[in-house]
């Protein structure tokens, strides 16, 4: 999967920006099911939602373009949860845990590659 990827520069202050944002979506979201149920009060802290996955989605594609990955593991991981995001999109997916680890990987991986 090719990214076009943007000729400016990322400053210091919009990579630490990136970080804060992969921080939150792997801190702030609840991944046990058994602390969630549909349209309880934490559905919307839930990672197990389309918007949730959506949002991992494009802040992935905003990474993969601005070319800040240098580890081919990280992007093969970002592709990868790409990959399975395009194939969900726009469906009625029930999201299982396995869906939830891989969003996981990606999301550890990226903020393991970029707060160094």
């Amino acid at each position: 999967m090719e990214h076009k990827t943007l000729k400016i520069p990322t400053t210091p202050e919009e990579k630490e920006k990136i970080v804060r944002r992969l921080k939150i979506l792997r801190s702030n979201y609840l991944d046990d099911f058994d602390d969630i149920r549909h349209r309880s009060i934490n559905f919307d802290k839930a990672r197990c939602n389309a918007s949730y996955f959506d949002s991992v989605s494009v802040l992935i594609e905003q990474i993969l373009e601005r070319n800040i990955i240098k580890y081919s593991s990280t992007k093969k991981e970002c592709e990868n949860f790409l990959k399975f995001h395009k194939t969900i999109s726009s469906t009625t997916h029930i999201y299982y845990q396995d869906d939830i680890n891989r969003v996981n990987i990606a999301l550890d991986c990226l903020i393991r590659e970029l707060s160094v």
